[in-house]
C-alpha cells in the first residue's frame, strides 16, 4: 500500500518507519522551506514537499494520514470529496476542537 504522511506536528516518523517495516511504500511530507531533517537517511523513505503530487501518488487506494490540525485541512477535505482516503481531522472537526462555543452548539447545550 502507498502511505503518505502529512506530518504537521513532526510525530509521524515512527509510523512511517513501521509502515516501511510492513513493506509499504511511504512518503513523509516536509513543508517547503522547512529546515528539519526528520526522516533523512532512512532507506526507502521518500521525503516530499509537494503535497498535491504526493496525494496523487498515494492514489484512491492508498492512505493519506495527517498527524495534526494543520493549514492543509481545507485541501484534504476537497480530496476526500474525490474519493481519496484521508485519515485526518476535517476542517469541521478542527473547528470543534478549537472553539468551545461550537462544541456546545453541536451538543445542543449552548448556555
Amino acid at each position: 500500500m502507498r502511505v503518505f504522511i502529512l506530518d504537521g506536528d513532526r510525530c509521524g516518523l515512527d509510523f512511517a518507519l513501521r509502515c516501511l517495516a510492513a513493506d509499504h511504500d511511504v512518503r513523509l511530507f516536509r513543508p517547503p522551506g522547512m529546515k528539519i531533517r526528520d526522516g533523512d537517511g532512512f532507506p526507502r523513505l521518500k521525503i516530499s514537499s509537494d503535497l498535491k503530487e504526493s496525494i496523487k501518488w498515494a492514489g484512491k487506494d492508498g492512505l493519506i494520514l495527517t498527524t495534526a490540525n494543520c493549514k492543509y485541512l481545507d485541501e484534504l477535505d476537497r480530496w476526500r470529496e474525490f474519493g481519496y482516503q484521508a485519515f485526518s481531522p476535517t476542517k469541521a472537526s478542527a473547528k470543534l476542537e478549537i472553539d468551545r462555543e461550537d462544541v456546545e452548539r453541536a451538543m445542543g447545550r449552548l448556555l
